[in-house]
């Protein structure tokens, strides 16, 4: 379901949805990232952040297995000198 929130939000410029009945508000900046495949690995990640003009505010990594988001997580931190991405696990609200 929020991924077809999100999709909603993201494809279509809503900002509010209906959800059984009750209105829900975006409050989320949602980009897609085209060209990104899910199945990059780590250094094509790295190598994605790399060319970003400038680093993030925050990260989220919110998709894979927790070891392996854990490493990436520490690679992004230590190789790139970036904020620690936080890792929330499913279902958990995220204070911005």
């Amino acid at each position: 379901m929020i991924r077809m929130i999100y999709s909603a939000i993201a494809l279509r410029g809503m900002t509010c949805l209906a959800i059984h009945g009750q209105t829900v508000w975006a409050k989320a900046r949602v980009h897609q990232l085209n060209g990104l495949s899910a199945h990059a690995d780590r250094d094509d990640l790295l190598r994605w952040c790399r060319a970003l003009p400038a680093p993030p505010q925050r990260i989220f990594l919110n998709h894979g297995e927790g070891p392996a988001r854990k490493v990436l997580a520490a690679a992004i931190a230590e190789e790139l000198g970036w904020p620690r991405p936080v890792l929330p696990l499913s279902g958990e609200s995220v204070p911005w």
